[in-house]
């Protein structure tokens, strides 16, 4: 891997969160910070739409989307108008996204400011610092040298060690002053992969919350083909426990609906319809309700 562009960074990324302004606050609705053009442009836009609509800003802070009066999120009068004041340069979607990621700028302007910055910073911390493998590699190098007892073997891999850190923007050091700086970026670069994982699981997870919860209104959704649904998680038998239990308090007897739906893709009487028109809707769900699968 090349390793032209990267470098130790001293104190791994609290240091280079501090340095590149992370950690600051700033005015309240005022988007100067932001790196990106694009992003002040639609963020200003949106505030200046929110100027425009008497009452917008909180109906947006208090917004919660209400599946019986919504067929989708932000489609209600007042979201109307202030679409309408917004720059045409957004579409329908990013339009609503917008509102979505003001709405948390709203809610709690310090978290939200944070939360961005870090996105960056972090992106920009990872390009930066030299990767993990690399730190491992040369933190094993330390212990071999400290380690080591002969001296033609230590005098070697000094030679080799201390002018690959300072390549690295680590010269001047000894062993264990090299050695102290590489066991915390160690730590902060596993920190930061840790918390990774966890954000893609819970990304993941909120991901199938979604489409089962969907495929729970509209079950028929389970037997779009042979190996089951077009959606995730193509088949029953993939719901996570933990999906399973949060359907479970969110909808007592859930668990006893997939028990019916396994059943049911497992039927050898299932309709060989094809076609959704009318007679094909209803011998699906004539079949469903003899499965309990809808009631």
């Amino acid at each position: 891997m090349d390793l032209s562009n990267k470098k130790i960074i001293v104190g791994g990324w609290p240091a280079f969160a501090e340095a590149t302004g992370v950690n600051k606050k700033e005015s309240v609705e005022n988007f100067d910070w932001m790196p990106s053009e694009s992003d002040k442009f639609y963020y200003t836009d949106m505030r200046a739409a929110l100027d425009a609509v008497e009452g917008s800003r909180e109906w947006l802070k208090n917004y919660v989307f209400d599946k019986n009066k919504e067929s989708y999120p932000y489609t209600c009068s007042m979201a109307q108008e202030v679409s309408k004041a917004m720059s045409d340069k957004h579409s329908g979607a990013s339009g609503s996204s917008m509102l979505s990621h003001y709405r948390s700028a709203l809610k709690d302007w310090d978290t939200f400011v944070f939360k961005t910055k870090e996105y960056v910073g972090l992106r920009e911390y990872k390009q930066q610092q030299i990767p993990l493998w690399k730190v491992k590699s040369l933190l094993d190098k330390c212990r071999i040298l400290l380690g080591t007892e002969d001296e033609e073997m230590r005098d070697f891999l000094e030679q080799m060690l201390l002018p690959e850190c300072a390549k690295l923007c680590l010269s001047g050091m000894d062993v264990v002053e090299i050695m102290a700086i590489l066991c915390f970026i160690e730590g902060d670069l596993e920190g930061i992969e840790l918390e990774d994982n966890r954000k893609k699981g819970e990304e993941e997870h909120k991901d199938l919350m979604d489409s089962i919860e969907f495929l729970y209104e509209h079950p028929i959704r389970w037997f779009d083909g042979p190996s089951g649904c077009s959606l995730r998680p193509v088949h029953p038998t993939y719901i996570t426990q933990r999906a399973i239990a949060e359907m479970e308090a969110k909808c007592p007897g859930y668990i006893k609906h997939i028990e019916n739906v396994l059943f049911a893709m497992g039927s050898p009487r299932k309709p060989k319809v094809s076609s959704w028109n009318e007679a094909g809707r209803e011998e699906w769900a004539s079949f469903l309700r003899a499965k309990k699968v809808i009631v």
